[in-house]
């Protein structure tokens, strides 16, 4: 192996122009949780019997059974579940007090199902406001993976051929304004969602339209969902805070047929039934939250939640601030949205404040980082350049850097999460620029090599790496380890950092080369990192879909997955996706899933966040106990 350590700290000097490339991009585009093995449908599909896992029972009751565990994923070291869930029954939940977190960017509407809600910033910041239909168990438990319980519907079932989904919902719910949670508000909420002319959000809500039909009304506490065929992930569509979110008709239709939406409208005021109201917002600095006093749900043994009085969730936009104010105790917990920290990082920063007081959770973080190059002008419009910078970049190295190898490198699926639904790492390997073996490494590099001296005279070509301003950190360290690969074979690289309005425009308008999109997995299932941006119709680039070479077969795979209900299927669909996604053409290239750390005040109670979107950012079950 080449000493890349050496390289490594000589090339630093030489690329801190670059210090500011590193974004939480798509606005921090988000996380997928656990794996999605699905029964066939039948009468009793979404709702089990089996016994409320004691995490979630601790942290939640509702009327209506709850759901069985999908997935085991791979236990993680460091702080467990089991341990959190122990010392908060030493003293049972403690109400009131004030706790302050942090989301990592800003966000541009209240509306989470109109396009300006793209992104991950959003679902991460407003979701302390809303409900949904399903709710996850709370603290997620890795040992038994996702908890689908009653949110805003007491309980679910489908028909026998699975492509009719009935929900029954609770009574004497209220909206923060005093109105009353009815039918009629899950009606139009995804009425409008499945409207075309409806510019909705692509960040997770528009894939509604791939295989929901209708809603309708039964009664006034009756709900039904029409599909357009068995579809294994209704449920965790639903439970997604970038999808489900429950919203007043009031607020979102109008019968002024002169509005250049009718009969649909963009929310104007937060306005939902969630543990938080909302107390003051500003689109670039944060908001903060006080408790709803008529939250309709209760714990087991009857406690009114939220627990707490008030949470502070500030936009804090750089790892500098943020690793100040931990120190000094400004924010109790690193939010399951936060940005990666290596476990150097974090044991220095427990070390620091004493090991008393802080702690950490090792964890994967859900986010996944892709390379996205424009295959429609040069140099990339030449396959023989997209198989060269495949086979170029190191993408092991830029793992074992920065952080000691954690993580997993060029997944898609995530095989710590989804295992069964993962290629087997021998196959994995024999992928382009894929192989762990050093002499393959040196193989592909000389292959890459010839490629670029077949494609371009002098076996070089030029092109910009477009990014919006944002922040260092180990998404840079891993960068920098790419430009060294991208630079051995002939490719010349020039940075190029962008106001982010300036930055998102032109990739909209195709005036890039390359780029890179970190994105925080966003609805339970194993093929999401696929749903959100990958796919026709996902957020795509710049927020809107991207059509590349390869899509359509991509596409037709997703969707015989999503209605595959034989685990098996699934399964075998999930790793043929990931064939295609590997080819030596295809204009993108997975860099996988980074590990990070979680840390948190041992004064913070019932706190083990999922991974992200099951992440628990609302902390209605969490309370503070000798801060």
């Amino acid at each position: 192996m080449r000493n890349l350590q050496k390289r490594w700290t000589l090339m630093v000097a030489g690329l801190l122009a670059l210090a500011m490339a590193l974004v939480v991009a798509c606005g921090g585009e988000a996380a997928a949780p656990t794996a999605t093995s699905s029964a066939a449908p039948s009468t009793t599909t979404a709702v089990g019997t089996t016994e409320k896992p004691a995490a979630a029972a601790a942290a939640q009751s509702a009327s209506g059974p709850s759901t069985v565990s999908i997935a085991r994923p791979a236990a993680k070291t460091g702080t467990t579940a089991a341990a959190v869930v122990a010392e908060a029954a030493k003293s049972g939940p403690v109400m009131g007090g004030t706790i302050n977190s942090f989301v990592f960017g800003g966000t541009l509407t209240y509306d989470p199902h109109h396009f300006d809600f793209r992104g991950a910033a959003p679902g991460c910041a407003l979701q302390h406001g809303y409900d949904r239909l399903i709710d996850y168990g709370r603290p997620y438990d890795p040992e038994m993976g996702a908890q689908f319980l009653p949110g805003l519907a007491e309980s679910w079932e489908s028909n026998a051929a699975g492509d009719v989904w009935t929900f029954r919902l609770k009574k004497g719910v209220k909206f923060h304004d005093g109105s009353d949670f009815t039918a009629d508000d899950v009606v139009a909420t995804f009425k409008r969602v499945l409207d075309t002319d409806w510019d909705v959000s692509t960040r997770v809500v528009i894939r509604a339209r791939n295989f929901m039909t209708d809603v309708t009304k039964v009664d006034d506490h009756t709900v039904q969902f029409h599909l357009d065929a068995p579809n294994r992930t209704v449920v965790m569509f639903l439970a997604s805070p970038y999808a489900g979110h429950i919203l007043n008709s009031d607020d979102i239709s109008t019968t002024d047929t002169s509005v250049d939406t009718y009969p649909w409208k963009k929310m104007e005021a937060h306005n939902g039934t969630g543990p938080w109201l909302l107390a003051d917002y500003d689109t670039e600095t944060g908001q903060k939250w006080e408790k709803n006093p008529n939250y309709f749900m209760k714990d087991a043994d009857g406690n009114a939640m939220p627990y707490l009085d008030f949470y502070n969730h500030p936009a804090v936009r750089d790892n500098t601030t943020r690793f100040a104010l931990i120190q000094s105790g400004g924010i109790d917990v690193w939010p399951g949205c936060g940005p990666t920290i290596k476990k150097t990082e974090a044991d220095a920063m427990i070390s620091r404040v004493g090991a008393d007081k802080l702690s950490a959770i090792d964890a994967s973080r859900g986010l996944f980082t892709h390379y996205f190059v424009n295959w429609e002008i040069p140099p990339f419009d030449n396959p023989k350049a997209r198989e060269a910078l495949r086979l170029s970049i190191p993408v092991y190295d830029m793992y074992d850097i920065p952080d000691q190898g954690r993580g997993l490198p060029g997944r898609t699926v995530n095989c710590d999460w989804y295992p069964k639904f993962c290629i087997g790492d021998a196959e994995f390997q024999t992928f382009p620029g894929r192989s762990r073996d050093p002499q393959q490494r040196a193989a592909d590099v000389e292959r890459a090599k010839a490629l670029m001296a077949e494609a371009f005279p002098g076996g070089t070509a030029d092109f910009t790496y477009e990014l919006g301003l944002g922040e260092p950190g180990m998404g840079f360290e891993m960068w920098t380890v790419a430009v060294q690969g991208m630079r051995e074979v002939g490719f010349n690289m020039e940075a190029q950092l962008k106001e982010y309005g300036v930055y998102m425009a032109e990739i909209r308008e195709g005036r890039w080369h390359m780029t890179r999109e970190n994105l925080y997995a966003s609805v339970d299932g194993p093929l999401d990192p696929y749903a959100v941006s990958l796919l026709s119709f996902g957020a795509g680039l710049g927020g809107r879909g991207w059509y590349f070479p390869g899509q359509e077969r991509m596409d037709e795979v997703y969707y015989r997955y999503e209605r595959a209900m034989d685990d098996k299927k699934a399964q075998e669909e999930a790793r043929n996706i990931e064939r295609i996604i590997n080819e030596p053409e295809i204009p993108m290239l997975s860099i996988g899933w980074p590990a990070t750390q979680r840390m948190f005040y041992n004064y913070v109670k019932n706190w083990y966040p999922g991974p992200n979107s099951m992440s628990n950012e609302d902390l209605k079950h969490v309370w503070i106990d000798g801060k």
